[in-house]
C-alpha cells in the first residue's frame, strides 16, 4: 500500500469516525467511547430536542433540514438555534413502527433557486390505498409482516422555513 493511499485511509476512518460521533450526539445519545475523548477533540451536543432523527441536511444558506423518524421535519437557522421551525409534519402518513418510519431526505441540487426537499418515507397504506391505515400500531414486531405498506417519495418545495406547495 502505497503512502497516498495510506493516508487516504486514515482520512476515510477519520471522517467515518466524526460522522458517527456527529449522528450520536445529534440523536440525544452519548458517543460511544464518551469516557476516552482523543486529546485536542470534545464531546459537544449540536442539536437537541430531537425524537430519533434519521437524516440531516444542510442548505446552502446554513438553514438544517433535520428529519425525525415518526414524520416531523423541522429547519434549524443555524447550528445556535434552539428553537427549530416544523417544516412539515408527515406523521399522519408515515407508519412509524419498528424500523419504518422516515428513511431519506434530501435537498435538491440547486436549492438555492430551485427549494425542493425530497424525503421517503414508509407510507402508511398498503399500495394503492390511503393512509392512515394501521395507525402505527401493528402488534407485535413479529407480526410486522401482517402490516402490508408502501413506500413513497414525496417532494416538497419550500417556502422558507415551511411547505408551499408539494404531495404528501
Amino acid at each position: 500500500m502505497t503512502v497516498r493511499q495510506r493516508l487516504l485511509s486514515s482520512l476515510v476512518v477519520i471522517a467515518i469516525c466524526a460522522t458517527a460521533a456527529v449522528v450520536m450526539a445529534v440523536a440525544g445519545h452519548p458517543a460511544a467511547s464518551s469516557a476516552a475523548v482523543p486529546t485536542g477533540f470534545q464531546e459537544q451536543i449540536v442539536l437537541a430536542g430531537l425524537d430519533r432523527p434519521t437524516n440531516i441536511e444542510f442548505a446552502p444558506d446554513g438553514r438544517i433540514f433535520v428529519a425525525e423518524k415518526r414524520g416531523v421535519i423541522k429547519v434549524f437557522d443555524d447550528l445556535a438555534d434552539t428553537t427549530p421551525t416544523i417544516f412539515a409534519d408527515l406523521t399522519a402518513n408515515v407508519h412509524n413502527s419498528g424500523d419504518r418510519g422516515i428513511l431519506g431526505l434530501a435537498l435538491a441540487p440547486d436549492f438555492s433557486t430551485n427549494p425542493w426537499v425530497y424525503v421517503l418515507y414508509s407510507y402508511d397504506a398498503p399500495p394503492g390505498g390511503t393512509a392512515p391505515v394501521y395507525n402505527d400500531d401493528c402488534g407485535e414486531l413479529t407480526n410486522q409482516a401482517a402490516c402490508v405498506i408502501s413506500g413513497r417519495l414525496s417532494r416538497l418545495r419550500a417556502n422558507g422555513d415551511t411547505i408551499r406547495e408539494g404531495r404528501v
